[in-house]
């Protein structure tokens, strides 16, 4: 009977250096877990955080198990820092977004397409493709004229203003993997026959409609001229969109002070890539007009807008004009209002985005009147007005 034979292991000394070392990596991330902000990664992802599950039965365990591998991942020590490195490699060495409804394009364009991964290209889509068709024009023009009219009728003077998006003046830097329909129909946007720029024309010498497609687009290369890094325009796009609003209500201000720039640093604005980015843009002190601006002011915002969050008033000493303007708007409005305090003696703004069904009536109603502005600027850009959702809300509130 043969001899029963025995098998051993052995590591020679380096190899047992690199298993401890080895040993050593992969428990790096399960010490940290419990050092890690975990409240920190659920607000940064948006959402909440798996819980430490509970084995009440013998017949859960599958379930239990099942529950502790989401925990683990979920806390897992470092994850927070590893996902950021993995979207700056994406985005930085793969020139592509770790985000599905954040698009990179061409010469480092970044173009939000949608506000929901649930919904992609639906900015594209709207803005391209039913900003042109002539079906929706008639509907816009009436909902538009039922809003000047009312508040005209309370003797506000009334200005519709509408920033134009990245994809209205740089198409060309739309990837090519990008849907051909939309391709073709941003290209044709861009050409101005499209429903802001016919309202823009209807409105001339009626009411104040500024939507300045083509004089943007005419400085378009002009350096940092609207951030490509950015979803929201910022510094000489803002201002020099700000100067022409201003013009259209018939208002001069020293171009002397006004146009005194510099480039500065900013931080990007689509934050949902992950990571923080710096980028250049223009910045206008406008200190000639000494302007003081006092963010959460007035305070009687909040009395009949709970959820205020973007809300200022802008105090100017020497002001282009005496007037009082109260600006509504979504967030595009956050970067056009400071090119245009210069203007006001008191400009107040306030972003509607988040205001309570509940609350609309009486805020389009007593808080305006109490706050008693000269003009009234409504401020969305062409994606929103073109979608109509904003001005709808709007005709709801003030019925």
């Amino acid at each position: 009977m043969g001899k029963k034979s025995q098998h051993y292991t052995t590591f020679e000394p380096p190899s047992r250096k690199w298993l401890v070392l080895l040993v050593l990596v992969l428990f790096i991330p399960a010490a940290s877990s419990f050092f890690t902000n975990h409240k920190h990664r659920s607000a940064w992802e948006k959402r909440d955080l798996a819980q430490m599950p509970n084995l009440e039965s013998v017949q859960d365990i599958a379930s239990f198990f099942s529950k502790m591998d989401l925990y683990l991942n979920d806390h897992i020590g470092l994850a927070l820092d590893s996902n950021r490195l993995y979207r700056k490699i994406i985005f930085y060495v793969f020139r592509e977004s770790p985000i599905r409804n954040i698009t990179y394009g061409k010469n480092g364009f970044v173009y939000l397409n949608a506000h929901s991964t649930k919904y992609l290209n639906s900015n594209f889509e709207s803005t391209c493709i039913r900003g042109v068709d002539p079906k929706y024009l008639p509907g816009l023009t009436r909902k538009l004229d039922t809003i000047f009219k009312h508040f005209e009728q309370r003797n506000y003077q009334v200005s519709f203003a509408v920033p134009v998006t990245k994809i209205a003046i740089y198409p060309e830097n739309l990837p090519d993997n990008t849907p051909a329909n939309i391709l073709k129909a941003c290209a044709k946007y861009r050409l101005g026959n499209n429903n802001p720029v016919l309202l823009d024309t209807a409105y001339s010498g009626k009411h104040d409609f500024y939507y300045p497609l083509q004089a943007l687009s005419s400085l378009k290369d002009n350096p940092h001229f609207y951030p490509k890094e950015n979803f929201h325009w910022n510094g000489m796009s803002a201002h020099v969109f700000s100067m022409g609003l201003l013009a259209r209500m018939g208002i001069t201000v020293d171009e002397s002070i006004y146009n005194e720039r510099s480039i500065s640093t900013v931080s990007a604005d689509l934050t949902d890539l992950g990571f923080d980015r710096q980028i250049k843009a223009w910045f206008y002190p406008y200190s000639g007009y000494k302007i003081h601006r006092s963010t959460r002011s007035p305070s009687l915002v909040k009395q009949y807008y709970r959820n205020a969050t973007d809300f200022a008033e802008f105090k100017t000493a020497n002001p282009a004009t005496e007037q009082t303007a109260l600006v509504l708007s979504n967030s595009f409005g956050s970067f056009t209002v400071p090119h245009l305090a210069p203007a006001f003696k008191t400009l107040y703004h306030v972003n509607i985005n988040h205001l309570a069904e509940d609350e609309g009536p009486v805020f389009y109603a007593q808080l305006i009147d109490s706050l008693n502005p000269d003009r009234i600027i409504f401020i969305f850009e062409d994606t929103s007005l073109i979608r109509e959702t904003a001005i709808s809300t709007i005709l709801e509130y003030i019925k």
